[in-house]
Order: C-alpha cells, then structure tokens, then sequence
C-alpha cells in the first residue's frame, strides 16, 4: 500500500492541476465573452447617440425653403418621411435609397 500511496497522491495532485487550467480557460473563456458583449453593447449605445445627433441636423433641413430642398434632391415630405423612421434606420441613407428608387422608377 505504501507504493499504491504516492501515485494516488501524485494522480490527484495532476487532477488538481488539471482542475485548475480548465477553470482558468474557463474564466479566460467568460471574460473574453464579457468584453465582447460589453463591447457590442458600447458599440450600439455610441452608433444609437451618434443616430440622434444625425437626425437633429436632419431634422434642420424642415428650415430650409423649397428651392433650396430641391437643388440638394430632397423634398419637404421626403424629410417628414425620414423624421418618422426608427433611430435603428440611418435616415440619410434611407432617404437616399428612396431618391434612388424614385429616380430609376420615373427614368422608365
């Protein structure tokens, strides 16, 4: 039994070591998830605030008198239309697409 003692011991203390690599990868794993959700999360907060800003400044061109809407290719209702969209939507390049489709539907 004396012999069957110290490979028991050694055995278990490899487990112990094994044990603790796993946890740790496993913290490292939990981690490297956490600071990517935070950064996904960060990354969205920043685009949403930066979305706002741009649609108040869209939301300027209301100011704009009718001649001057149309040489830059936009309507009164085409910013009406852009106010109302969620702030998931970049208002600008929607806006844009439509003209587009517009444009190519009226070329026909």
């Amino acid at each position: 039994m004396s012999i069957c003692c110290p490979d028991m011991k050694s055995h278990s203390i490899t487990l112990q070591n094994e044990v603790k690599q796993i946890k740790a990868g496993t913290q490292h794993d939990l981690l490297t998830m956490l600071a990517g959700r935070l950064r996904t999360f960060l990354e969205r907060k920043a685009l949403y605030r930066q979305r706002k800003i741009d649609r108040a400044a869209f939301l300027t061109m209301m100011s704009l008198d009718d001649d001057l809407l149309d040489d830059i290719g936009l309507t009164r209702n085409d910013i009406i239309w852009a106010a109302k969209l969620p702030l998931s939507v970049d208002a600008a390049l929607a806006v844009r697409e439509q003209r587009s489709d517009v444009t190519c539907s009226g070329a026909d």
